[in-house]
């Protein structure tokens, strides 16, 4: 409690978000089972949502997924990220390797207006965008409002550099607010 009294700000928002141990793993798939609270202001509200975060560890559709997949409960680990909301205009979804056609040249972007969540949920229907990062061309409807050619161009250029950070295809969410 004390760490988050210094480090947190009672009139900003935050995401608390859960962070399983065995969460996106190839063996395991424990996605959307453990909660996150978005929005998240004072100290109080913060503080409850890290607890009910840890407490979704336990939840029933968890323990029934343990039992279904023979998983020993004790191995089971979860960290609770803080993180500063971000007032997103749009926000999205990239695969560094397009997930359909396995082209490891092509990204595969997915972009709404507001937050994330309303693309994980499925609360909306985002626009897909494509971006070549060998050819350094992008691709998308002429329908498609979100993102200009250069935009496409620069976040692209950005989800390659965080690919070649890591060494391995990655699925990046993100947020934009004026641009950046």
């Amino acid at each position: 409690r004390a760490q988050l009294v210094k480090e947190l700000d009672d009139s900003e928002y935050y995401a608390v978000r859960s962070s399983g141990s065995k969460e996106d793993l190839q063996e395991y798939s424990f996605a959307g089972q453990y909660e996150t609270y978005l929005n998240v202001q004072g100290m109080s509200a913060v503080e409850n949502a890290v607890i009910a975060c840890y407490k979704s560890m336990f939840s029933e559709v968890l323990l029934n997924y343990l039992v279904n997949q023979t998983i020993d409960y004790r191995d089971l680990a979860m960290a609770v990220v803080i993180q500063k909301m971000v007032p997103a205009q749009f926000s999205g979804i990239c695969f560094t390797v397009n997930p359909i056609t396995g082209n490891d040249k092509e990204m595969s972007i997915e972009v709404a207006e507001g937050l994330g969540e309303n693309i994980v949920s499925g609360k909306v229907a985002p626009e897909q965008y494509c971006y070549n990062w060998y050819e350094k061309r992008g691709s998308f409807a002429k329908s498609n409002r979100f993102l200009t050619d250069e935009q496409l161009a620069a976040y692209g250029e950005t989800f390659f550099k965080i690919q070649l950070l890591f060494g391995y295809p990655c699925d990046i969410e993100f947020a934009i607010k004026d641009g950046e």
